[in-house]
């Protein structure tokens, strides 16, 4: 019968160490509460003509501060790259026609704003939001495109078109304001990971400055048989276009 007793108290004495942890251990977070920020990459996919056509695909960063339980603060920046040359030779010279051209843009956009979470469990939620930037770009291309020209005599004595090329360059830059609500999906897959994508309808002002200069001269000899033009404009717009999916976000809670 006095084994009875040592058992318990040995029992007793394994089972003090593993309460005192479970009394120390922190129960599971919260994460609309603990993890205080967001911070992920931002994608923008080009939806039209994707697989054929789309040779950028701009990237950035976007943070974001938990507040309260369903409210964040928002900040985003965005930059974009893409380069594209396309050329389109005379098959037979002094028939038809071709073109190439060279076209490089750049842009830089950012933005500050608030969401709203509206509905969610532990893996989805879904949120709305308005966001407000700026943003500035430039698009430059040079370009040459071949037609048939005026008729000439060659050195034998026999007639022949011959080829016209206007040669020169453009840009546009573009400046401007805007202000986009949005309304997003959210799919956390891992507890400190989650993917997002969202919908904008970004209302925009933007100033744009056109310069243009060609120069049309004969292929052959390089004179210049119907002259040159240059010119320059600056035009003001407002634009408002739905985005049904404007970016996607893959995004790290700490």
């Amino acid at each position: 019968m006095r084994s009875f007793p040592c058992r318990c108290a040995a029992l007793l004495g394994l089972a003090l160490p593993f309460a005192s942890l479970a009394q120390t251990a922190p129960a599971p977070a919260d994460t609309a509460r603990y993890y205080r920020h967001h911070l992920g990459l931002t994608a923008s996919p080009v939806l039209d003509g994707f697989f054929r056509n789309n040779r950028s695909l701009p990237l950035g960063l976007l943070y974001k501060r938990q507040v309260k339980p369903a409210q964040a603060l928002r900040a985003r920046a965005e930059f974009i790259y893409d380069f594209f040359e396309q050329v389109n030779p005379l098959a037979v010279k002094g028939q038809g026609s071709g073109d190439a051209y060279r076209q490089t843009i750049y842009r830089i956009e950012a933005a500050f704003g608030k969401e709203y979470a509206v509905v969610s469990n532990k893996r989805f939620a879904g949120y709305v939001g308005l966001e407000a930037g700026g943003f500035y770009g430039t698009n430059k291309r040079d370009f040459e495109q071949y037609t048939q020209g005026y008729q000439a005599i060659d050195r034998n004595g026999q007639p022949y078109f011959t080829i016209a090329v206007n040669r020169g360059n453009s840009s546009f830059n573009d400046i401007g304001l805007f202000v986009q609500p949005l309304a997003g999906v959210r799919y956390q897959f891992l507890r400190r990971l989650y993917a997002e994508a969202e919908a904008t309808l970004p209302i925009r002002w933007t100033r744009t400055q056109f310069q243009l200069q060609s120069r049309v001269s004969d292929f052959d000899t390089g004179t210049l048989p119907f002259g040159s033009d240059m010119g320059e404009d600056t035009y003001y717009r407002f634009t408002a276009t739905f985005r049904p999916i404007s970016t996607v976000h893959l995004v790290l809670l700490f």
